[in-house]
């Protein structure tokens, strides 16, 4: 599993809060969005407009006010979702306080190579005053091993405030508030730890500066079980029509997969119509024989690529891809380019006088 990308809106955008989806995000990919109360203590909760696709993992509510996300005054909630269809441009969470009620702030974060429905989560929530380092609930990370996320938002503490998660690496750390509220409330933040092996984890330490002190801090701990089977997945093979080269070509494709494995490319004239990840794998055609061309790099990004050479100048090949990882060969993806033709060679400049001065040095 990997960390994608991440991000947060906070209350100056509005009610309703609009994430843009990165074009990163791939179907396949795994989106924790994390909810804070609204800044100035506005009574409401966040959820997606839409929740279709959309699991509420928790809601924790400040002392004193209604529990439940479907009460005025929950103010923090937890939501998954896995992206089995096509990706959405733009997610808007709402306040269901209204539209006249300012929305809070989030943060959100995607991760690929995790389980479509299980997470586990637990949540606390501090008032024993200022204070400068806290431990999350004990997790037990489940068989197979998981991501765990640690987050949470609290008050008075500010966004430059020195931070040491331990282990984890923080993704992303904001300050939610509008200009209505100072400057020291309400920050909020993910961090995280990838391929936890199975077993207990917690408690999770974090700390900060003495001289920056918060209070009322609330944390929550967030496990996305490891996909079970789930082999990569590619698309967005490149290049198409005629490339600007005559014997070289660079052989792409997007994967949802980027922290490990080794990417696969065969090039040939003949139809790869039918060929098998093995047959891509040990560079040859569909027909078993060694392709034109074939290469392969270990992937560390969504946009792995080999490089191939050899190739015949004004001349159409098609080509096939696929992605090996721990879990198995994801889907293969073709394509077909033309390269270049070839530059005329040019002649010699004649010397002056053209022919005649030829036959007259004869």
């Amino acid at each position: 599993m990997a960390y994608i990308t991440g991000g947060s809106v906070g209350a100056a955008a509005g009610n309703p809060l609009t994430i843009t989806v990165p074009g990163t995000v791939l179907t396949g990919h795994t989106m924790y969005v994390q909810t804070t109360y609204p800044s100035g203590g506005d009574p409401g909760w966040l959820g997606p407009t839409d929740t279709t696709g959309w699991t509420e993992l928790t809601a924790a509510a400040r002392p004193g006010l209604p529990s439940g996300s479907a009460q005025a005054g929950s103010v923090h909630t937890l939501w998954v979702r896995k992206f089995t269809g096509a990706v959405p441009a733009t997610i808007e969470f709402t306040n269901v306080g209204g539209a006249s009620v300012r929305a809070g702030g989030l943060v959100w974060g995607v991760w690929s190579g995790l389980d479509e429905t299980t997470a586990a989560y637990a949540t606390t929530y501090d008032t024993s005053g200022t204070q400068t380092s806290r431990d999350h609930p004990s997790v037990t990370v489940p068989a197979g091993g998981g991501l765990v996320i640690m987050g949470g938002n609290w008050d008075n503490l500010p966004i430059d405030a020195p931070r040491n998660y331990g282990a984890y690496t923080e993704r992303v750390y904001v300050d939610h508030d509008d200009s209505t509220v100072s400057a020291f409330t309400n920050t909020q933040y993910f961090a995280s730890k990838e391929d936890v092996a199975a077993g207990a984890t917690g408690p999770l330490p974090f700390t900060w500066g003495s001289g920056n002190n918060a209070t009322k801090v609330l944390f929550t701990v967030t496990i996305g079980n490891a996909a079970s089977g789930s082999a990569p997945v590619l698309s967005s093979p490149t290049p198409s029509g005629t490339i600007g080269t005559t014997t070289t070509a660079t052989i792409g494709a997007t994967t949802d997969y980027n922290s490990g494995g080794t990417f696969y490319a065969v090039v040939d004239t003949a139809s790869l119509s039918g060929i098998t990840a093995s047959q891509i794998k040990a560079g040859q055609n569909a027909s078993s024989a060694a392709a034109v061309a074939s290469g392969s790099v270990t992937v560390s990004s969504t946009t792995p690529s080999v490089g191939v050479t050899g190739l015949a100048a004004g001349t159409t090949y098609n080509y096939a891809c696929v992605h090996n990882n721990p879990t198995g060969d994801s889907n293969i993806v073709t394509g077909s380019f033309t390269t270049a033709a070839a530059t005329p060679s040019s002649s010699p400049p004649l010397p002056r006088g053209g022919r005649n001065a030829i036959l007259m040095l004869t």
